[in-house]
């Protein structure tokens, strides 16, 4: 098919995009919003129009409102649907608290993230466990908490990958073969903070054996996904030069712009 047999396609698929439900609620939203008296609250109600109450997308859509927006209204909603066991509320309205950082949030946050864990939401499991490795106003650190929680992410396939990292965060220190076992579960999943720690225990034999070239192939593979340790670490090989990279002050210098730009750009915890 050339070019403009391709055209009538793409045009009838924009023309379908313009006419869906979901792009004609936006539109109405957007609408509402652009008349909508200057001086007057938005109505967020307006961008949630027609959607199921349990819809995933009409609860994901509250949350992105309620969390990066502020939107209390949208906070209210999710709460009610929350105190109506819906679990993706529950969990929506537990990370929600959770970012606020004051105490009352943080305590209420951890309530319904535990009534989402305890219907066996894994992805609610995994935000306790991160949740009990820092401290915080409601609750300090608690690394046997952190592990219960973790544990029970990391048996559902969902969550097991970024469990898995937090896990071999606990055993570094008390069994480092059994975090080099984490780590690398988890850095074959694609977690690219588990392939840089895989890659310095490969440099230092730190619970697996000393292996130069292993050590560079996960630096390599967690730098590709802008994990800017792992390209400092390719920077510091081209700057000295060995057996597994050639000495290039160029290189170098471009592995530190690439570190650059990973820094400005954080990823987000797994």
């Amino acid at each position: 098919m050339n070019a403009n047999q391709c055209r009538p396609v793409v045009i009838a698929l924009l023309a379908l995009c313009a006419c869906s439900p979901v792009a004609s609620m936006e539109r109405s939203a957007v609408e509402d919003s652009v008349t909508a008296p200057r001086g007057r609250p938005l109505d967020s109600a307006a961008l949630h129009r027609g959607y199921k109450a349990d819809d995933p997308a009409h609860i994901d859509r509250l949350r992105m409102a309620a969390d990066a927006g502020r939107d209390d209204a949208a906070l209210q909603t999710l709460t009610a649907f929350a105190g109506a066991g819906n679990v993706a509320a529950q969990r929506a309205v537990g990370t929600t608290l959770l970012a606020r950082g004051d105490a009352r949030s943080d305590a209420e946050g951890r309530r319904w993230l535990t009534l989402a864990a305890a219907q066996g939401d894994a992805p609610a499991a995994l935000h306790l466990g991160r949740a009990c490795l820092r401290d915080s106003p409601a609750a300090p650190r608690s690394e046997a908490r952190a592990r219960e929680w973790l544990l029970k992410a990391y048996a559902q396939d969902v969550t097991r990958a970024q469990a898995a990292y937090y896990l071999g965060l606990l055993a570094r220190t008390s069994d480092p073969p059994q975090a080099a076992a984490y780590f690398r579960e988890a850095a074959e999943q694609g977690v690219a903070e588990a392939m840089y720690l895989l890659g310095n225990a490969s440099a230092a034999g730190e619970g697996i054996d000393q292996d130069p070239r292993e050590a560079m192939r996960w630096y390599l593979r967690a730098a590709a996904l802008d994990h800017p340790a792992a390209i400092q670490e390719l920077a510091f090989a081209f700057q000295r030069g060995d057996t597994l990279l050639p000495q290039s002050d160029l290189q170098a210098a471009n592995m530190r712009l690439a570190m650059e730009h990973a820094l400005r750009h954080p990823r987000s915890a797994p």
